[in-house]
């Protein structure tokens, strides 16, 4: 059976403990392996490196951002490729509330 792995990008801790506790049981049915990862304190480059290699090797990722001051969710979607345009638009979410609400 082959590996089947996420990588799920947040921003904070908060989100972490959101991710871990709500999506976990849901995502464990399809993956074997997920890894949460908090991208607000590393730097772009390192990120940018990181989802590149994780395509590379043919492992999922999401990037789960809080839509924030943003006047839409395009909007956001667009600030967060552009912040690391390694990344696929599909595999960007975009929470319209806060995530640790």
């Amino acid at each position: 059976m082959k590996l089947k792995k996420l990588y799920v990008f947040v921003e904070g801790i908060d989100d972490v403990m959101f991710v871990e506790n709500i999506f976990f049981p849901i995502l464990m049915r399809y993956y074997n392996d997920i890894d949460v990862i908090q991208y607000a304190q590393m730097k772009k480059l390192k990120t940018n490196k990181l989802i590149d290699s994780i395509g590379t090797l043919g492992f999922d990722y999401l990037i789960l951002a809080d839509i924030d001051q943003e006047p839409s969710f395009n909007h956001k979607r667009k600030v967060i490729q552009d912040r690391f345009p390694v990344a696929e638009l599909r595999n960007i979410v975009i929470v319209i509330s806060e995530i640790e609400s």
